[in-house]
Formats: structure tokens, sequence, C-alpha cells
């Protein structure tokens, strides 16, 4: 998330969003959004079995580790910054960070 709250100005410039305030807040908000989902699944599966919290906290480094290459995708492979797949590229990699 600090990626986006530190300098929303330049992020939308950068990004070039239809509507900057939204897609900005979106961004911020797919912790939050994600969590919702997350959290019971997450719950059950520590719940299960003693065991099983080294899986969860190993699953959750990998879907932060994927979130992050999503986000890198686009610079790597030079699209442009307001193309829609970046959009969906950097949204999927918050999603997947929340």
């Amino acid at each position: 998330w600090v990626t986006y709250s530190a300098s929303p100005r330049i992020a939308a410039e950068y990004y070039g969003f239809e509507n900057p305030k939204a897609s900005i807040d979106l961004l911020l908000n797919w912790g939050p959004i994600m969590y919702l989902p997350v959290a019971p699944v997450v719950g059950y599966l520590v719940a299960k079995q003693a065991g099983n919290l080294w899986g969860v906290i190993l699953s959750g480094a990998a879907l932060t580790a994927l979130g992050l290459s999503l986000r890198l995708v686009p610079n790597i492979i030079g699209l442009a910054p307001a193309s829609a797949l970046t959009h969906a590229l950097v949204h999927g990699g918050q999603a997947l960070n929340g």
C-alpha cells in the first residue's frame, strides 16, 4: 500500500487512471477487501492441525511474492503504464499482496 499512498498524485499520473481517486483508493483497499474471504480459510487451515501453521505461512509468502511479480511484469516487458493490461496486473498484484 505504501507504493500508492506515499504520493497518490504521482502514481495516478504515471498510470493514467481515468478516475484517479477511485483507482488509488481501490489499490489501497485491496488488503481489507481480500481479508474478508481469506481470513476464514486461514483460520480453518491453522485450526485443522497444529502442523499446518508453517504451510499457511509459506503459502502467504508465496502469494505475496506472486503479487510482487505481477506488479513487476509490466515494467519488465515494457507495457505502457496506461494500458488496460498494466492496470489489471497492478490490481491483481495488489490483491494478492493484500
